[in-house]
């Protein structure tokens, strides 16, 4: 592949990051924010973030841990694969999580990686929103116990899963 001098700028792997719907950001060994593209400036202010909030700085693992006082436990997992990934243990960690707001049920993939290049150590973080999936899951379980004629639990919800 030919690459040209437009290739290798800052701002042209910027606008990749920003052409994805994927909230990403890179994050150092400490856990600090580096960089976030345009899908999660979106997504920090669509849940009360104000408009030119600057997440540089912030420290990725410090959100996990506010999330786990008011979120589900299920957030203190996600914060020790991330942990994992910071300390060498692990190349990557994935995890679904809930993400729910006062008024949105929501859900998550994240991934975090640790990128290949020469330079300092650090990893790249994705959200994928994963909620109409889980909202499927969740019905379609409810249709599995409850039988369709009367609404009454069915057999299946007697059975231990």
């Amino acid at each position: 592949m030919l690459r040209t001098p437009q290739m290798e700028s800052p701002s042209f792997f910027e606008s990749v990051l920003d052409s994805l719907d994927h909230q990403i950001a890179v994050i150092d060994s400490a856990g600090e924010i580096i960089h976030v593209n345009a899908a999660w400036i979106a997504f920090g202010v669509g849940n009360g973030m104000p408009i030119g909030f600057d997440w540089r700085g912030r420290n990725y693992l410090h959100v996990c841990k506010v999330g786990d006082e008011h979120q589900d436990a299920q957030i203190s997992d996600v914060a020790e694969g991330i942990r994992r990934v910071l300390s060498g243990g692990s190349d990557e960690f994935e995890a679904e999580y809930p993400c729910h707001s006062p008024s949105i049920r929501r859900w998550f993939m994240m991934r975090i990686a640790t990128m290949k290049y020469a330079g300092p150590r650090r990893y790249l973080i994705s959200h994928t929103n994963i909620t109409a999936r889980k909202l499927t899951e969740e019905a379609l379980e409810a249709l599995s116990v409850t039988d369709p004629l009367t609404g009454l639990a069915n057999r299946r919800r007697l059975c231990v899963f």
